[in-house]
C-alpha cells in the first residue's frame, strides 16, 4: 500500500489506501475449508464471489464462530479441543463456552477456527460459504475520501469494506489501513 506523503489527511481517498490485491472465495465453498483458508493466511474475512465470479456477499470469522455457536448449542464447544501446542497451552478451543472462543487474540482464533475445520465430526462439515455470509456487499468507491470512509465504517458498524467500481471488485479497505493511515500522516510519530 502507498500512501501518499504529500497533501494532508482530507485529501485522501480510499484508492490511496486500498488493499489491491484480494483474496476471494467462491460460495459453494465448505466452510471447513473456508475456516482453514483464513487460518492459513491469518486473515479475518474475504468477498464471497457467485457463480458468475461477482461479488455476492462477505464472509469473516465471526460469520463461522456464530454458524458454529449455533449448531453447537450452550456449551458446545467444551467437546472441541484443539491439539496440544505452545500456542494455546493445549487448552480447549472453546473451554466450555461460546464466550470463551471470543476471548482470543487473533491469531489464537486463527489457530481454533483451522483446528475445528479438521476434526472429522465439525459441526461446519456440511455448510458452504453461502450459508454464513452476510448477503449484503459493503462497498465504496475509490475516490470516497478517508473521512467518508471512516463515517461509512462506523455508521454500517462493519470492519471492511470492498472497493468496488460498475460492479468490479477493486479492492479492499479496513479499519486497520485508516488507522494506519492517520498513524503515517502524524509527522511527530515514532
Amino acid at each position: 500500500m502507498e500512501i501518499p506523503t504529500a497533501g494532508i489527511l482530507s485529501g485522501w481517498t480510499v484508492h490511496d489506501m486500498m488493499q489491491g490485491e484480494v483474496v476471494t472465495v467462491p460460495a459453494t465453498m465448505s466452510v471447513a475449508a473456508l475456516a482453514t483458508l483464513l487460518s492459513d493466511l491469518e486473515i479475518s474475512g474475504a468477498p464471497v464471489l457467485g457463480a458468475s465470479d461477482k461479488v455476492i456477499g462477505v464472509v469473516s470469522q465471526s460469520d463461522i464462530v456464530r454458524a458454529v455457536a449455533e449448531r453447537c448449542g450452550p456449551g458446545g464447544f467444551a467437546s472441541v479441543s484443539a491439539e496440544s501446542s505452545t500456542e494455546n497451552n493445549g487448552s480447549p478451543i472453546g473451554e466450555g463456552d461460546v464466550s470463551s472462543f471470543f476471548h482470543r487474540t487473533n491469531g489464537e482464533l486463527h489457530r481454533a477456527l483451522g483446528a475445528l475445520a479438521l476434526l472429522p465430526d465439525s459441526p461446519l462439515a456440511s455448510m458452504t460459504t453461502a450459508d454464513i455470509m452476510m448477503p449484503a456487499r459493503f462497498s465504496v468507491r475509490p475516490t470516497t475520501t478517508l473521512a467518508g470512509l471512516a463515517r461509512y465504517l462506523v455508521t454500517a458498524k462493519v470492519h471492511r469494506a470492498l472497493v468496488m467500481e460498475d460492479d468490479e471488485l477493486l479492492g479492499i479497505v479496513t479499519t486497520f489501513d485508516v488507522l494506519h493511515a492517520i498513524a503515517a500522516s502524524d509527522p511527530t510519530a515514532e
